[in-house]
């Protein structure tokens, strides 16, 4: 793999998203003083670790969920349907 290749598969980006990042670019420029490339570096590292936390709590809400799942279907309802059965 040669240094900068991305293994993730790009969306193709409309004009509009371009100028958009651009112009986030030119902000963190102008506010932090950085070179273009440094604050197009800077957004970039930004993006991705908002989308590994993301990423992260998707996780664990899938983790929080399978235990709920299991809770109801091995602790909470075969009680319940032996109450509901009619006794003999």
């Amino acid at each position: 793999m040669s240094s900068g290749q991305c293994l993730i598969p790009l969306k193709e980006l409309s004009e509009r998203e371009w100028l958009a990042l651009h112009a986030e670019i030119k902000a963190l420029q102008q506010l932090l003083g950085l070179s273009y490339k440094d604050a197009g570096h800077r957004l970039y590292l930004a993006e991705l670790a908002r989308l590994t936390e993301s990423d992260r709590a998707h996780k664990a809400m899938l983790v929080v969920r399978q235990k709920i799942d299991k809770t109801l279907d091995h602790e909470i309802l075969p009680p319940m349907s032996q109450l509901e059965q009619p006794e003999e």
